[in-house]
Parts: structure tokens; C-alpha cells; sequence
């Protein structure tokens, strides 16, 4: 689906219909049969003089964010052109095609899942139908008018009454999931519109506080009690109806707490905090992160299973329990009174805590100050924090290089899984189909609750050669997902083309980067920003224009996917398609610009070939950055969803022996855009506006989503030695399907017609990456290369 900068949203299909013919003399007589008569020959010039108007108005309309007008003018293309211009002819009509078809695979969408939205309501179970309810929103035109539906409004209704029984009760797991899924529906409509009602985001605020507040409480227990955490997590299966085949409690595939907490002491908690109070961009002060901390204490008490640990004894105490609480809410009101807090009050407060908890409920103080020091630091963004003596050897290694793992980029999801932000293409968890959003729910059968991200990064990562087992749960996948992983050392390839031509004896892959040979349009697939990024990149165009004998008319840059990597990869980019002018900026608290990242004349190897940069969720930082840039300078169309909004720089400082303090001191902004201050790129809590907003907005429901993924990693096995990794295929030589059943078979438990229309039955290793545009598998992609037909058309007689 596509998208205006004013709402407006227009189909781009997903399929074409395979009786239309592929002959350009056809096509072209079925444009212009459409478009009106030809021009006579005595108005050539004329004619010539408005296809060229035509063409550049149409892209200048583009670069403008007016998608209203450019989709207006792509309905008026004149006739002349089109009989002068088959290409264009054929993408004209494939494109409107596509539009019609794609608005009815959207429509049999929503129903499909409408209907399981009433079946989990007629079987009692309000807070799946409000799963499946998210399923219906991502198919909306308008998300927001979705909630004003009256079956919506009483199903949110209902799952939030469970939500405060479940709080009220102390069912952690239950009462999360109904959060979570209720903060995900109204983050919907804020995320797709760029808008936040007040009474949206009144919402958003206190699902997402108390979501904070229940993750706290199920680290807590998932860490120190974890036999007992494990019996919740089964009492919450038998709920659901699986805890049949609910494993056992095994205590050797769980994390010993007393060596994540070991070394740990009280003396980095204050240097740790003052760091982030003299350092941290938002320019914090001790009040926040004092209450941040005494709430996190206080938690400790309201954990009953947690108190059946025997090194958390105290905490069945009822009189030290009482004395515990009553002592946290005194320092809690003198904190919210006191007019001056600061470094000496700060440590006067933290004395007092420690004190108290020696005299009363005696929590372990390692376990005491390595949860309120991740709660106050985690409270001002989600990159600061602590790194505890039990993390710095890793962290080391990352930092140096010496990294050996799967290759996922990933990040704590709200319902305390593992999301996986992207897999790094060519790696080992891409080439088993791991995909973006998908959530890791265990590690070698541990599961993974609400381990912190370096939890999980220690024990996903691991010796070379050695294998990791990941349980993952994908969305509209009901059975949890296996994958055995094995870990290497991540040297990713950081380009790609459109197509591999062939592979040499080590599986090296031979690219063919024409998009379009007869429009001459290239394509530049970008996985990360590596060192050597921008010299693959010049690779790829010399060998572009050799295959075109010439330099190309346009080329699509994709960073589709791309987690970011290097600034400098970024930048040099970045001036590889810009002559001069700024690329980002370096800002510290109060906006003081601390470093201008410039475009030299010598960097712009491109020159000026027009450009459609393509990006979604998953483009993030150096994604940001590059296709930011571009587009606040005009130098590029940018496609697709609005990008994740990582923007912000660490640094690490020293906060006592073995620990250190991660603290975000610096933000990106792009450039400006006219009299207009330059975009922040980082998306903070609450925030309006982050990340990279494209001129056209092409979005796709789910299903449809991970059928065009899908493709794409097909597309890339093409030619692998991997094609025949019995681990990889199924029997008859295909990739396995998300959905097997079949539709003859009366016996499915879900007939054929109560199928998601876009279900893949099966894809096919080395699918050809040229049906992703001709039956509208990549509605972005397809939209870019339309884009560039016109664009070229204007430099042609």
C-alpha cells in the first residue's frame, strides 16, 4: 500500500494477474487506448516539450513528499511518450495493475482475520482476539478509525479489566501479555500516522509504565527464582491449554545469579549515576533516578515466590517486609520534597537503603544494587546502563571485533522475549530463515523471560563451530519455531545486487546489478555499514556500468533491513551520491553541535544519477543517516516505512573497579531542510518524531510483509551449495512453508477459504528475484523502478 505525506493511502498490488500479456506493443495500445489519442506528427515538438515537463514534474513532485500529485501525474502520462517509451508503457500498466489487486488482497485480508477475531471471542478468549485484532489493524486504512469500532472498543474494554485483575492478583505472565498487546494496538496508530492523540498517548504513557514495572518484577524472579518463575511460566501454558508437553524444570540450563551478580559492589552504583547526571544528553538530574531506584527496591517485596528463595528469606518475613516498605516510602517522600538533590543527598539516600536492608529483609546486596542501578540508568534511554564486571570481557570483544555468533541484531521486546531487530544477510540465522520481528523466546531450552540484552547476546554468542538452539515465536505462526544455529565468526557481505548470476567454487556470488536493463536503472542492496562499505559500493557501480556499456539512468539504494553500522561508512556513502554539504551533525545537551560531518567534492563518485533510496522498520542508524541526508539535500526519493529511530551516540566511562557506565552523551540530526532545524533521528520515549520519514510511504499488511522476505532470501540461495541441506529443505527440494496444510484435505483444522490471503504455500530456493516486481511481491521496489522509468524518460529524443 502507498501513502502521501497527507494520509491519503493507495494500493500498490501484490500480484499480476498472469493473463496479462507481456507484449509491449499490446501493453502500449492498452495505455494509450486508456490515456487518449495520439498526438499528431505536426505537434512533435509540442509533444516533446510536455513528456519532458511531464517527466521531471513528476519526480520533482516526488522529491517534494507530494505523493497526492505524483500518483495524480502518473495517471496523465502523455501519449506520445508512452509509444515512444515501451518500458514505461509496460510499468504504467503493471503499476495500475497492481493497485487494484493489491486493495482486494487487503480486503480479503482483514476479513480473514476478522473472522478469527470473532471465532477467539465465541471461544472465551478475549485477549487472542485482541492479537488477532492487531492482525485486522495492520490492514486499516486509518488505524485510528479502528478503535472507534464497537467490537473494538469492547474487546480493548474487556482485556484491559483482565489486565488489572491479572496486576491484582500478582499473574505476572497473563497480566503482561494483556498489556502488551494493549500498548501494541494504540502504538499502532501512533506509528503508522505519525500522530498521538492526547487521549492515545494518555494510554501509550500508562501501558507502557506499568509494562516497565511488570517486566522489573519478572527479570527479578526469571534471574534470582528461577524454579519458581519456570512454574509460573507453566501455569500460564495450562491456561493457554499447552502445558501438556511443558518441560521440566532443569536447574543446568538456567543462569546462576550469584555469578552474574559476582564482583559486584555498591561503590559504582553512585559513580555510575553521577556519570549520567553530569554526561547523559537529556541532562538528567538525581531526583528521577533516586525514585527509579527506591521503586526497584520496594519491588523486591512484592514478589511472594520470590521470598521461597532461600537466600531471600527476609522476604517472608512480614515484619521485616513492613519495616523494609515503610523505610523506602520515607526516603521516597523526602527525596520528592527535598528542594536540592544532589551527589551528597544522592549518597546520603542510597546509605540509608543499604542500611535498612541490612537490618531488615537482607537481599543479597549484589542482587539489591545490580537491580536498582539498571533500573534508574535503563529509565533515561535504552542504550545506557550498566556494564557489570560479569559483562566487560564481552563487551570487549564486541567492541574490538572478535565477534563469533549467529548474526542477529536484536533488542528486548515489551512482552520480555528477545526481538530480533534484523539478521545480518549471509549469516548463519539469515540462511535458516530467522526473521525480523521474530521473538526468541528460549536458548538451549533456557527460557530466556526477561533476560537483559547481555544475557542474551552471552549466550547466544559462543565458540566458533559450536551450535546454539533457539525456540522462536513468529507473529501469525501458532507453534513455536526451532532453529539450530551454528555460531562463526560474522564477516557479512555488505552489498548486494538484484540477482546472482552464478556462484564459484567457494560460493562466492557473482552479482547481476541491473534492475532494469532495457530502462538502464541499477539496484544496490546494502546490508550494514562496514569499514570497506563504500569501496564495495564503487565496486558495484563499475561493474553496473559495465554491464549497461554505460552509466546508469537511475539506481534503487536499499536499506531494507539495514541495522546501521559505522558513521564514517555513512558518511563516505552518503558522499558518494552528494557533491557538497552537511551529512549529520553531533549534538551534546542543550544542542551544541560537537562535530558536522561534511560531503567532499571528491567523494561523489555517482555524480548526479537520480536515486530512490527504499527503507522500512528495520533501517536503522547509518540507515538513518544515508537516507536522511539525501533526502533533506534532494538528492534522492525515499520509499517505503518510516525507519526505526537509532540515533544517538555512547560513550563508556569507568564507574569503579571492573564496571563501567554506558551513558548516551550525543545525538544525530540530519540536515536541515530549508529555514526548518534538521530532523533528531533518535526516537525517545513518547516522542512524536524520529527516525526517517519517506516523501512516499509504501506499506504492506503483515502477510504480505513476510511473503516479500520471504522471496527475497529465496532469491539469495540462488545457486548456494545450501540448496541441498536436508536441515534447510523439505522433502520434495522447497523451502518449508509457514502454512502446510492442504486444501483438499478435509481433515485441516482450518479450511482453505479461512486462509490469510497472502499464506505461502510454498517458495521455491532460488526464486527469481524479477517476479518480486512483475506480479507485485515488492510493491516498494516496484514503485521505485516506475519512478526511475519516468525520471529517465525525460533525457530521452
Amino acid at each position: 500500500m502507498l501513502r502521501s505525506t497527507d494520509s491519503t493511502r493507495l494500493p500498490i498490488s501484490p500480484k499480476l494477474p498472469h493473463g496479462l500479456s507481456r507484449s509491449w506493443c499490446l501493453v502500449a495500445c492498452l495505455v494509450l487506448a486508456n490515456l487518449g489519442p495520439v498526438a499528431a506528427a505536426d505537434d512533435a515538438s509540442s509533444d516533446v516539450r510536455l513528456e519532458a515537463s511531464w517527466s521531471q514534474e513528476v519526480w520533482s513532485e516526488a522529491l517534494a513528499g507530494n505523493a497526492d500529485r505524483c500518483l495524480g501525474l502518473l495517471q496523465q502520462a502523455p501519449a506520445g511518450l508512452t509509444v515512444a517509451n515501451p518500458p514505461l508503457a509496460v510499468a504504467l500498466q503493471q503499476y495500475n495493475q497492481n493497485r487494484s489487486l493489491a486493495e482486494s488482497e487487503v480486503l480479503a485480508d482483514r476479513t480473514w482475520a476478522w473472522d478469527r477475531v470473532e471465532q477467539d471471542i465465541d471461544e472465551g478468549q478475549p485477549v487472542l482476539a485482541l492479537q488477532d485484532l492487531i492482525r485486522v489493524q495492520t490492514t486499516w486504512v486509518d488505524p485510528a478509525e479502528l478503535l472507534n469500532d464497537s467490537k473494538a472498543v469492547a474487546l480493548i474494554e474487556e482485556v484491559e479489566g483482565l489486565a488489572a485483575k491479572y496486576e491484582t492478583e500478582g499473574d505476572l505472565l497473563k497480566a503482561r501479555q494483556a498489556l502488551y498487546l494493549l500498548n501494541t494496538i494504540y502504538d499502532g496508530v501512533q506509528t503508522r500516522d505519525g500522530e498521538d492523540a492526547s487521549s492515545t498517548k494518555g494510554r501509550r504513557d500508562e501501558y507502557e509504565q506499568r509494562l516497565r514495572v511488570l517486566g522489573r518484577k519478572v527479570q527479578i524472579l526469571s534471574l534470582y527464582a528461577p524454579a519458581q518463575f519456570h512454574e509460573m511460566r507453566k501455569d500460564w501454558a495450562v491456561s493457554l491449554g499447552e502445558g501438556e508437553d511443558f518441560p521440566d524444570f532443569n536447574p543446568n540450563t538456567v543462569l546462576d545469579w550469584r555469578e552474574v551478580t559476582r564482583g559486584i559492589t555498591e561503590v559504582p552504583l553512585l559513580l555510575g549515576m553521577r556519570r549520567s547526571v553530569t554526561s547523559h544528553m537529556d541532562g538528567p538530574s538525581w531526583r528521577p533516578l533516586l525514585m527509579e531506584a527506591l521503586r526497584t527496591a520496594r519491588e523486591f517485596s512484592s514478589l511472594p515466590r520470590l521470598a521461597t528463595v532461600d537466600d531471600f528469606s527476609g522476604l517472608a518475613d512480614p515484619e521485616k517486609v513492613a519495616l523494609w516498605e515503610e523505610a523506602i516510602d520515607s526516603l521516597m517522600t523526602s527525596v520528592e520534597l527535598d528542594p536540592r538533590v544532589d551527589f551528597r543527598r544522592a549518597r546520603e539516600v542510597m546509605g540509608q537503603l543499604l542500611d535498612t536492608n541490612t537490618r531488615s529483609v537482607q537481599i543479597p546486596t549484589p542482587a539489591l544494587v545490580k537491580e536498582i542501578g539498571d533500573a534508574a540508568l535503563t529509565s533515561l534511554d535504552d542504550y545506557t546502563g550498566f556494564i557489570w564486571p560479569d559483562e566487560v570481557r564481552r563487551f570487549q570483544q564486541n567492541t574490538e571485533g572478535n565477534f563469533v555468533g549467529i548474526g542477529v541484531q536484536i533488542r528486548k521486546a515489551e512482552d520480555g522475549g528477545i526481538l530480533v531487530v534484523a539478521p545480518l544477510e549471509e549469516s548463519p540465522a539469515w540462511k535458516l530463515g530467522i526473521q525480523n520481528k521474530d521473538v526468541i523466546v528460549s536458548v538451549d531450552g533456557t527460557l530466556v523471560a526477561d533476560w537483559s540484552l547481555n544475557d542474551a547476546v552471552d549466550r547466544i554468542t559462543g565458540t566458533e563451530g559450536s551450535t546454539v538452539r533457539l525456540e522462536v515465536r513468529r507473529p501469525d505462526v501458532e507453534e513455536l519455531m526451532v532453529f539450530d544455529v551454528p555460531r562463526q565468526r560474522i564477516e557479512i557481505p555488505s552489498v548486494k545486487g538484484f540477482q546472482i548470476l552464478e556462484r564459484d567454487e567457494d560460493g562466492k556470488p557473482t552479482w547481476d546489478w541491473r534492475l532494469d536493463s532495457e530502462s538502464k536503472i541499477g539496484y544496490f542492496r546494502l546490508n550494514q555499514f562496514a569499514r570497506n562499505s563504500h569501496l564495495d559500493l564503487i565496486k558495484a557501480w563499475n561493474t553496473l556500468c559495465s554491464q549497461f556499456d554505460s552509466e546508469p539512468s537511475g539506481v534503487v539504494l536499499d536499506l531494507r533491513g539495514n541495522p546501521g553500522g559505522l558513521l564514517e561508512s555513512a558518511a563516505a556513502i552518503t558522499n558518494l551520491f552528494l557533491r557538497e554539504g552537511t551529512v549529520v551533525t553531533q549534538e551534546s545537551p542543550g544542542g551544541r553541535i560537537e562535530r558536522r560531518v561534511w560531503a567532499r567534492p571528491d567523494g561523489n563518485v555517482f555524480g548526479e544519477v537520480p536515486v530512490v533510496v527504499l527503507v522500512d522498520e528495520g533501517s536503522a542508524s547509518a540507515s538513518e543517516i544515508v537516507s536522511g541526508a539525501l533526502q533533506a539535500h534532494r538528492r534522492a526519493v525515499v520509499v517505503g516505512e518510516r525507519t526505526f529511530g537509532k540515533g544517538s551516540v555512547q560513550t563508556v566511562q569507568p564507574a569503579g573497579r571492573e564496571t563501567f557506565a554506558k551513558i548516551t552523551e550525543q545525538y544525530y540530526r540530519l540536515p536541515s531542510i530549508g529555514d526548518q532545524p534538521g530532523r533528531m533521528v533518535h526516537k525517545k520515549l513518547n516522542a512524536k518524531v524520529w527516525g526517517v520519514d519517506p516523501q512516499v510511504e509504501v506499506w504492506l499488511p503483515e502477510g504480505a510483509e513476510e511473503r516479500r522476505r520471504g522471496t527475497w532470501r529465496m532469491s539469495d540461495l540462488r545457486y548456494a551449495p545450501s540448496l541441498n541441506d536436508p536441515e534447510l529443505l523439505d522433502e520434495d527440494g522447497t523451502d518449508a512453508p509457514e502454512d502446510v496444510s492442504d486444501p483438499e484435505d478435509d481433515s485441516s483444522e482450518e479450511p482453505a477459504a479461512a486462509k490469510s490471503p497472502y499464506a505461502i504455500e510454498e517458495v521455491e530456493l532460488g526464486f527469481d528475484p524479477n517476479r518480486t516486481i512483475e506480479e507485485g511481491l515488492d510493491p516498494a521496489l516496484e514503485f521505485a523502478r516506475l519512478l526511475l522509468i519516468v525520471r529517465g524518460s525525460e533525457a530521452q529524443p
